[in-house]
């Protein structure tokens, strides 16, 4: 009888795999982020070419606006008022921030809608390289308009600031009105504007000032030819409002045809006046700067048709443009 052999001991290795409806399913997956990245970066740069346009068509339309906007009537009788420049930069750096802000808002509703009804990828975009370069490129320049929006309107901030400042001391200016006295706002130069200029028999004072935010007890020191406020971290030259001043004299003096002294107010509105050394400078705030007419001596007079012909020219030259 023949004996049977017991087949040896084998060891199997299984090699599992997964059933093909899974394995189709990452396969699928993976091609769908594929076709996402490429949607996504045709959409964003339509997107971008969107938003470009509407910024351009809305800038032609402001243009186009202030081209027809009616020419303002007695041109030659409206003066300037105070801050009169830097409220018209205020109002274009809102118009540069609304333009800004329009169009990422546009840009971003633009790229949801085509991302949304994922539209045909060029043959150009096929490569992933060039899909990510329009995705960085469009995300980058998304990025710089807010920062833009932002850093404008830090500086809406700073000139609001400003603004309030040169009303403020505008104010107290207006109750000066013996002598013949007119106050000027903005009062244009080969050098810049002075903020204020005060014309009268008892003499002509230029007013620069100075906006700093204030502080609760916050006062200020003249050292030299700098403002100092409150513990000293915070300096401010005068080298400009001298420069301003100066340059004021010649031109008033050139028009007069005679030597016209021109004394420098430099006014802070919120701040106390700790000291002040200075013969030929004064500061003050918007309590005190109604008194500054005090502040003169003999060579500060001036003569009636001098006065006449001086505020005359301060007319023209005040004049707002239209």
């Amino acid at each position: 009888m023949p004996v049977r052999r017991r087949p040896a001991d084998v060891t199997c290795v299984t090699v599992s795999r997964a059933p093909g409806p899974l394995r189709w399913a990452g396969l699928s997956a993976f091609r769908r982020d594929a076709v996402d990245l490429a949607v996504s970066s045709y959409a964003t740069a339509l997107a971008a070419i969107v938003a470009i346009a509407f910024a351009l068509l809305l800038s032609a339309g402001r243009l186009l606006t202030r081209a027809l906007r009616r020419r303002p009537a007695f041109l030659q009788t409206v003066a300037n008022e105070p801050a009169e420049r830097l409220r018209r930069r205020w109002q274009i750096l809102g118009e540069m921030r609304a333009l800004l802000l329009t169009s990422l808002t546009v840009f971003i509703i633009a790229a949801g809608t085509l991302i949304f009804a994922e539209p045909p990828v060029p043959a150009a975009l096929e490569e992933s390289w060039r899909q990510w370069l329009a995705l960085a490129v469009t995300g980058i320049a998304a990025l710089a308009v807010l920062a833009r929006a932002l850093l404008l309107t830090i500086e809406r901030r700073r000139l609001g600031l400003r603004i309030d400042a040169g009303i403020a001391i505008a104010q107290s200016l207006g109750r000066i009105t013996l002598n013949r006295n007119r106050v000027f706002h903005d009062v244009p130069t080969a050098f810049g504007s002075v903020d204020h200029v005060i014309a009268g028999l008892h003499g002509v004072y230029a007013v620069a000032v100075l906006a700093v935010p204030p502080a609760r007890k916050g006062d200020l020191r003249l050292d030299g030819e700098e403002l100092v406020f409150g513990d000293g971290r915070r300096r401010v030259p005068l080298a400009r409002a001298r420069r301003l001043s100066e340059r004021f004299a010649r031109e008033a003096s050139k028009q007069l045809g005679q030597s016209v002294q021109v004394r420098l107010v430099v006014a802070v509105p919120g701040w106390d006046i700790a000291a002040q050394t200075a013969a030929d400078l004064l500061i003050a705030n918007e309590r005190n700067i109604s008194m500054l007419t005090g502040w003169k001596d003999e060579r500060d007079y001036l003569m009636n048709e001098d006065v006449d012909s001086l505020q005359g020219w301060l007319d023209e030259r005040c004049t707002r443009p239209g």
